[in-house]
């Protein structure tokens, strides 16, 4: 069962997909989304914020001194038959 939500983005069932990408750069996650878009090929994503807030006392502490552009994880999942495609054409349009 698949749901249309934008051209190229579709929600595959975990037992249907195979991650082809995981990691920090928000340019690197638009690029191989944009690749997969070009070439027809479906794809799903999740993004993951790794932020934590703790609270102690009453007393709000965020992470002081570190570099926020690693804080979201993009992941971006293709179809399990679709995967060696994908990885072809993502490793030549490096």
């Amino acid at each position: 069962m698949h749901f249309n939500l934008r051209e190229g983005m579709i929600v595959m069932w975990f037992w249907q997909r195979q991650e082809i990408y995981a990691g920090v750069s928000v340019d690197e996650f638009n690029r191989i989304r944009q690749t997969l878009r070009e070439n027809g090929i479906d794809y799903d994503f999740r993004m993951s914020n790794q932020q934590r807030l703790n609270f102690d006392r009453g007393v709000m502490l965020g992470r002081w001194g570190t570099d926020h552009r690693f804080d979201t994880i993009y992941y971006i999942y293709v179809k399990k038959q679709d995967f060696n495609a994908a990885q072809h054409l993502l490793q030549n349009a490096k």
